[in-house]
């Protein structure tokens, strides 16, 4: 399991060192040829395969083969591989997805949204002004779509001044105004907390404490998440941090809220809040973020006892990598080494496992085997570091 996504380049790395690549070509191109809509998921990871031939050995069948099946999924209701397509085809897969009658979609008139997104793609890979050309260029010929440009381009403009005007305004606002537009679940209270007087926020977590609306009170954490809380009283926090099983699965969100607002706060009693939770089962991974801005001596050994309850590959196993990546930043040591150890093994995600290898380098602590293996790692950030003696570009060789 991975969690940032499919991993075509390192297996497409792989098939081309198996004895019949071609084998495993035509597998990929089978299936995607009769994959049903429905399975999406498999569809988008066969279209990130294909994509590796289009790039690696301009294979003109695997790119005609992905425009054939995004365009026969979407007639089923599923739009499948648009990154694949972007990837392999940049500027020609752009203006394909733009013209509706090419895909049989929608006018992007209508909705130019994902479009703009697209956009923004292109100018990573391209630059703003080299993308702008190219795009009007390929359009010169057909009005029809230098009119969708035109539409996609004027939509972002104006989704860019809206949203700058929007935060501006809101930034103005008084307490009344803000606690008058709590019921508002596109108002942006982090653009006036940022700026809010500490009366302001004082009151609010005030009115936090006596509130019992959900959607009040997500608003309330929201801001606290940027703005620590004032009150010494943690006791609505601690509430809404500590829902049960059963509450939470209507009230998750809410209590992930509390959490990361306890988290700002250093306190013994927030400190013991964690522990006790933790030892309860009450969302025990989340609970050791709390730790960061309260940790003690010997919470490397008591995180790593918990780490091990986790089943390998599991949701659980990465948060509370993700825990442990903000909590060594903060308070690196020797003790972390088990932990880094067993998340290495054991956490999904190869970003994290990046951070783990650079975490046990900085201790001198890494295993000759663990150096070894990073060398051909699925993250090929990893393994250029590994190759680099695991150095970073900037920095001088010994």
């Amino acid at each position: 399991m991975y969690v940032e996504g499919f991993r075509a380049v390192y297996l497409f790395e792989v098939i081309e060192l198996a004895k019949d690549a071609d084998f495993y070509r035509r597998a990929i191109l089978d299936a995607l040829e009769i994959i049903p809509a429905s399975a999406a998921h498999d569809a988008e990871h066969l279209m990130a395969l294909a994509m590796q031939f289009v790039l690696h050995k301009q294979d003109t069948q695997a790119l005609e083969l992905m425009y054939k099946t995004y365009r026969r999924c979407l007639e089923d209701g599923h739009e499948v591989g648009v990154h694949s397509l972007m990837d392999a085809d940049g500027i020609n897969a752009f203006l394909f997805l733009l013209d509706p009658f090419k895909t049989g979609k929608f006018s992007p008139k209508k909705d130019p949204s994902h479009s703009a997104y697209l956009l923004y793609w292109l100018e990573d890979e391209f630059g703003q002004e080299q993308t702008r050309e190219k795009l009007y260029r390929a359009a010169y010929l057909n009005p029809v779509l230098h009119n969708l440009l035109d539409t996609v381009y004027a939509w972002r403009q104006q989704r860019i001044e809206n949203k700058k005007a929007e935060r501006a305004a809101i930034a103005k606002f008084s307490y009344a105004e803000v606690k008058a537009s709590l019921d508002n679940t596109r108002f942006h209270f982090t653009e006036w907390v940022r700026d809010a007087s500490d009366d302001d926020i004082k009151q609010a977590a005030h009115d936090f404490m006596l509130d019992e609306n959900p959607q009040h009170l997500r608003n309330y954490l929201s801001m606290f998440r940027v703005r620590q809380f004032p009150l010494d009283d943690y006791t609505k926090l601690f509430k809404l941090a500590g829902l049960d099983d059963a509450q939470k699965s209507n009230s998750k969100m809410l209590s992930r809220h509390a959490i990361s607002v306890l988290e700002n706060i250093h306190h013994p009693a927030v400190r013991q809040f964690a522990l006790d939770s933790i030892a309860k089962g009450i969302d025990s991974v989340a609970m050791v973020g709390i730790l960061q801005s309260n940790f003690e001596a010997g919470d490397w050994k008591l995180i790593d006892t918990l780490a091990h309850k986790f089943l390998t590959g599991s949701e659980d196993m990465h948060l509370l990598g993700m825990s442990v990546r903000d909590i060594f930043e903060h308070h690196p040591s020797t003790d972390a080494v088990p932990i880094l150890l067993h998340l290495y093994e054991h956490v999904p995600c190869s970003h994290c496992r990046e951070d783990f290898v650079r975490y046990l380098v900085s201790l001198d602590a890494m295993p000759k085997w663990m150096a070894e293996e990073c060398l051909y790692d699925s993250n090929f950030d990893l393994r250029e570091y590994a190759r680099r003696g695991f150095r970073d570009a900037d920095e001088p060789s010994n």
